[in-house]
């Protein structure tokens, strides 16, 4: 399925007095890869503000198991990929690497959802629309720089 892949520096500002990264850092990164996915699956926030039916794809469950920190000035590689494609939401798979060595693994089940009748702040899920589902199915890598 739809794969993606984007390296970035680990910069002082990432990390704690010692050098090392701080482990929120990841989380961004995970946030950030799958809001890349979602645009070019053709769900990004210009797409949603076009359909009054779609209000997001938020995440209901992120989790995420570090191996090995890197330190300032490492380029890391993350390779995000849906794994998963249900009816109305997916799983995303986050691997962090340097240099081919495993750093991180995180995971994301993301909602296609609507607001309800009821209240436009309270949303719901529904069926991910054929289109977007084609293009997360795709079997293809999109390099990020």
């Amino acid at each position: 399925m739809l794969t993606a892949r984007q390296n970035h520096r680990v910069e002082w500002g990432h990390c704690d007095p010692t050098g090392a990264i701080q482990t929120t850092q990841f989380h961004f990164w995970i946030e950030q890869a799958s809001h890349r996915l979602c645009e070019v699956a053709g769900f990004g926030h210009a797409d949603i503000e076009k359909d009054p039916q779609l209000k997001g794809f938020p995440a209901v469950s992120v989790e995420a198991e570090l191996i090995s920190l890197p330190k300032y000035g490492d380029i890391i590689t993350v390779t995000s990929r849906v794994v998963r494609l249900g009816n109305s939401s997916l799983q995303i798979e986050h691997v962090f690497e340097l240099d081919s060595h495993l750093l991180a693994k995180g995971y994301e089940i993301k909602v296609c959802a609507t607001g309800s009748e009821q209240n436009q702040h309270e949303l719901q899920a529904i069926p991910i629309p054929e289109h977007i589902r084609k293009n997360f199915a795709d079997q293809r890598l999109i390099e990020f720089s």
